[in-house]
This record gives structure tokens, sequence and C-alpha cells, in this order.
């Protein structure tokens, strides 16, 4: 089944997703993008007065490595926060592989619409031979972000966080906080890489609702505040409203 999806995003989630550097040198955050079976990105239609069509925004703070992403001006409530980049929209086709089961396909595009701005590619290899549901390169090719939306052994995550380059992660979403905790006990003390993992888990029900909402065809409004996530969904289902936190789990 093939599930296409347009998604606007209002804001960006604070940690534990903005450990990725923000996407204002070499990336723009705005326009359509179209991911299709190949998991390549295209971009149609960039708007003109996009900000970061020529590079950094002239209002753009530099960001550290590892510094915290920004909200949009005037879309969410006020935030501490300086807002430097705006909404968000993307148009996205998702197949789903023979016997995949619907909330991890629903974890899939959560990860889509969490990092976006960062052109996130979702079941692409990495030219080895386990392969992340997403992944975040930088301009060079280098792994940044290994996304795992499945459930995922202890000693697949050391060796993933072991082939990671020094500044890569390994994120790992799970639907609930108890897989997401007991999976997390399991970690602690262990791993030749601990640093470079992340585990986040969502509110009980809330993938499930959203695997249960699609359609094959599907416009999406997601609105990141900080540590919380709102999504609407319409399709010829009807309109279906969730929300969740975004619980980090490890490091706790």
């Amino acid at each position: 089944m093939k599930y296409t999806c347009t998604v606007t995003r209002q804001g960006i989630p604070g940690p534990p997703f903005s450990l990725l550097p923000a996407p204002l040198a070499g990336v723009r955050a705005a326009g359509s993008i179209t991911h299709g079976e190949s998991g390549v990105s295209r971009r149609t239609g960039p708007p003109k007065n996009d900000p970061f069509r020529h590079g950094r925004s002239a209002n753009a703070t530099p960001q550290s490595p590892f510094g915290t992403a920004t909200l949009a001006p005037g879309t969410l409530a006020p935030s501490p926060r300086q807002a430097t980049v705006p909404d968000l929209q993307r148009r996205f086709l998702l197949q789903a592989a023979e016997g995949e089961l619907a909330w991890h396909i629903a974890l899939k595009l959560i990860a889509f619409i969490l990092w976006m701005e960062h052109e996130p590619q979702v079941e692409m290899g990495v030219g080895w031979h386990y392969k992340p549901d997403v992944v975040i390169r930088d301009a060079d090719g280098k792994v940044r972000l290994w996304g795992d939306c499945g459930n995922i052994a202890v000693r697949k995550i050391e060796r993933v966080a072991g082939w990671l380059p020094q500044d890569g992660v390994l994120h790992i979403l799970r639907r609930g906080r108890r897989d997401a905790g007991q999976l997390a006990d399991s970690l602690r003390g262990k791993g030749r890489d601990p640093s470079k993992v992340r585990i986040t888990a969502f509110d009980d029900g809330f993938v499930d609702g959203l695997a249960a909402s699609l359609d094959t065809t599907n416009r999406i409004e997601a609105v990141c505040r900080d540590a919380d996530l709102t999504l609407s969904v319409s399709n010829r289902k009807g309109v279906t409203t969730l929300a969740s936190h975004l619980h980090a789990v490890f490091p706790a």
C-alpha cells in the first residue's frame, strides 16, 4: 500500500530532536519535496521569498553542532527562543513493505515530520548490511542521523553506534514509554558509544491512532511546541487530531 502525505509543519521540536545542527547552511527549508519509492528526494517549486533559498537567512542565529533549533514566528504561542525558521511543507510518498505493520509506517511518518527540515530519506541504504528506517546525511554524504522505528536488539544498537561517525546520532523511536523504558534499561551500562544513542517514546495510543487514521492520500498539519507534537490528519475517513508529548527516555 502506498501512502501519499502532504505535510505542513509549524515550529521545530526541541530536545531530544534538536541534536542536529540547524539546517541553515546548504539546506533549504521550504518548498515541496517528494520521496519516491527509491527514497530519493525531489524538490519542486521553492518559493522565491524562501529565506533559505540562497543558504543562510539574514536573520539566522548561528548554531553550535548540537544547538537548539527555534520556533517559527507568529505560528505558535510565545517561546523564550528567538524564531527564525518558517513553516515547512513537504509531499511525502511512502510505500509499505510486504507484511509491514501499520504502526511501523506511522513511526516512519512521525520521524519524517520531526526531522523534515533536514531532508530525511526513508528506507535508504547506507552501504552497510544494516539499513536505517530514516537517515540524514550532511553535505559530504556522511551519516549524521540513523533513525530506527522498529524493534531493535541491543546488539544491533551497539553495532550501529560503533559504525556511526563520532558526531553521528542513533535515534530510536518507540510507540510507548513502557517498551522504550525496557530497552533503555537493557542499554544502561552497555554499548561502545552510548553517548550516540537517543530513545524517544510517545504517549500511549498516539502512534496506533495515527496508523488507524491514515489512508492512501492524506493531508497532515503538524504543530511542534518544544517537546509536544500535535497532528491533524485529513482524508476520506474524516479528520483525526492526535497529540503526544515527546518523551526523552534515553539518556534520561
